[in-house]
């Protein structure tokens, strides 16, 4: 490891930069398998300093064998990181589930909200609790929870606060809160392939959920997060000025490709995009960053600014489009990925941008260590790096027989979603193919709408009736977009449903990917090494031995391995029926109201 640290390629090679993000991804892993209390915390922490202080007298004396030592420190610091980010102090909110509690708080954002069929309105706050009663006893606390409210929980509905133009507002981010109620686990369903709810509100300091009776939720108003405050009044106005010139479902849409959600967008609009894999716009993501990052670049380029220049404007777009789009940690990640990325990529050092990304990922997971289990993270580091990694060889591989528009734009889409396959896979158990001819037709139409859009609610401030046609001219992009995408959806095979696959499936598909970009020299190196080794009688035995072994240890652990009931609900017209699927692949069915 003293070598590849002072090689050829800098201080900091990238070989050298992926196996320490390898090796700490595999600690966090192995904590999340160990599962270990809180208890055995300080060990590991003695461990951990251990392993540091050999490291560092092995590197001192230039040991063959330090690398192990280092290897070893940074597996374990993935471990730690993870029981630090697991561990509950004596104080956290968690410690009181499954109790009666009062809890007093300050929220986090603006509520969401959402109306059902009869009009009545379905509250979502995110609280960041800071006082808790039970049974007449005070004391503090910390840590967050999702509240679930109605109507009806608003204490003779004196909480419904005056907003600045006279609106009934449920409150706003930075107010105070005081709820009554029973305090829930943080759940999910454990189906495989399913997101990990649980971990993925954990990694946003999420600990518990509550559900609020009726007359028991008290608001009251904070002069606090004033940012905060202000992003939550600039997203009322784009939804208002929109609103006010389209559709209510179109501008429930645009609003979401600006700053994500799914409120009020039509179901037939979802459908289409989620088959052509372009649901993603609608909810903040790498994509966005990169899109702000782009249309800084653009500027740049036209007002002739330097490379220097053009950077500071992508920070600042990116840095105000994050504080509108919510500053939550989904968009934090990305942003800080997205500008580091984009700083190297406009300075003109795209090879930098690949050792950017990877220290981004170390420092992400070093702070939130359960990000990891966010598919937020997941999906915008993978795709992230199948742009870096894979798109620029799919590019050159397209540009001999294409366009170099066209190759240009396709090498995007197969980097990307080659890198997040797996993903995709056991997240959605489906691959959309027509996302390859959606990314060329649609996607830049949104990408459009989504800009322009932006700059109309900068321009209606200035000049109303061209901010207003800026915001008409959205609308029927949105509308060619649609049917654009529903006709794409609607191709033969435009979706593949694919099973969710082992994680001996990732390993070789990942390895396969590598052996892809990995330099033709090395590549060549490695099949000329095994082509060798089959040619020699003793080493081809040996080889068929040891894949029989594998087959044979294989089957035994897949006939050994616990089968889990399976229950499939069918939707009839008459009381739903069920039907049974036993871990002996025996089939049985029942009637009945659920």
């Amino acid at each position: 490891m003293v070598g590849i640290v002072n090689g050829k390629e800098g201080q900091f090679p990238k070989a050298f930069i992926n196996l320490l993000l390898a090796l700490l991804v595999t600690g966090i892993l192995l904590g999340r398998y160990f599962n270990c209390q809180p208890v055995n915390y300080g060990i590991w922490c003695g461990v951990l300093v251990l392993f540091g202080l050999v490291s560092i007298v092995l590197v001192y004396q230039k040991n063959k064998c330090s690398w192990l030592a280092i290897a070893g420190m940074i597996l374990l610091l993935g471990l730690v990181r993870y029981f630090g980010a697991m561990n509950m102090g004596p104080l956290d909110i968690e410690n009181w589930v499954e109790q009666e509690i009062t809890v007093t708080g300050e929220l986090v954002g603006a509520p969401v909200i959402r109306l059902d069929n009869e009009g009545k309105r379905h509250i979502k706050y995110v609280v960041n609790c800071q006082q808790l009663k039970v049974g007449g006893e005070s004391s503090d606390t910390h840590g967050k929870i999702v509240l679930y409210a109605r109507d009806t929980s608003y204490d003779d509905h004196k909480g419904h606060l005056l907003g600045v133009e006279g609106d009934e507002v449920f409150g706003r981010s930075g107010d105070s809160i005081t709820v009554r109620g029973r305090l829930r686990k943080l759940h999910d369903y454990q189906n495989p392939g399913r997101m990990d709810m649980v971990m993925s509100q954990r990694a946003q300091g999420i600990h518990g959920q509550m559900a609020a009776g009726k007359y028991s939720i008290e608001l009251s108003l904070q002069d606090k997060d004033v940012l905060g405050r202000l992003a939550d009044r600039i997203r009322t106005l784009y939804s208002k000025k929109m609103e006010a010139v389209m559709p209510k479902e179109d501008s429930s849409a645009i609003f979401a490709m600006l700053f994500g959600g799914y409120g009020g967008i039509r179901p037939e609009l979802l459908e289409a995009f989620a088959v052509t894999g372009l649901i993603h716009i609608l909810s903040v993501s790498g994509s966005h960053i990169t899109l702000m990052a782009g249309t800084a670049n653009v500027f740049g380029k036209v007002l002739g600014l330097s490379g220097a220049m053009t950077a500071g404007l992508a920070t600042l777009i990116i840095g105000v489009y994050s504080l509108l789009a919510g500053f939550t940690t989904p968009v934090i990640r990305s942003a800080i990925m997205g500008i580091l990325t984009i700083l190297a990529l406009t300075m003109g050092r795209e090879k930098d941008a690949q050792h950017i990304l990877s220290i981004t990922a170390l420092g992400i997971l070093l702070v939130w260590p359960l990000s990891l289990f966010d598919i937020s993270f997941q999906l915008s580091f993978g795709a992230t790096a199948g742009l870096l990694y894979l798109s620029p060889k799919i590019r050159k591989q397209l540009g001999r027989k294409m366009p170099r528009f066209m190759a240009g734009s396709l090498a995007v889409t197969m980097g990307a979603q080659l890198a997040v396959l797996p993903f995709l896979v056991w997240y959605f158990n489906v691959v959309s193919i027509s996302s390859l001819l959606a990314n060329i037709l649609v996607e830049p139409i949104v990408e459009l709408i989504i800009v322009i859009s932006l700059m109309a609610g900068i321009v209606v401030g200035l000049l109303p009736v061209v901010g207003k046609l800026i915001f008409i001219g959205a609308s029927l992009l949105l509308g060619a977009a649609y049917e654009l995408s529903r006709g794409i959806a609607r191709l033969p095979a435009s979706q593949v449903y694919v099973p969710t696959m082992n994680y001996g499936f990732w390993l070789l598909y990942y390895g396969v990917l590598g052996l892809y970009i990995a330099p033709s020299e090395k590549r060549q190196k490695l099949f000329g090494m095994f082509k060798e080794r089959i040619r020699k009688p003793g080493k081809r035995k040996g080889i068929i031995a040891g894949l029989v072994m594998l087959l044979v240890i294989g089957g035994i652990v897949y006939d050994r391995y616990p089968r889990e009931l399976q229950v499939h609900f069918i939707d009839t017209l008459i009381p739903s029926l069920i039907q049974r699927k036993s871990p002996q692949s025996r089939y049985s069915g029942a009637e009945g109201i659920f």
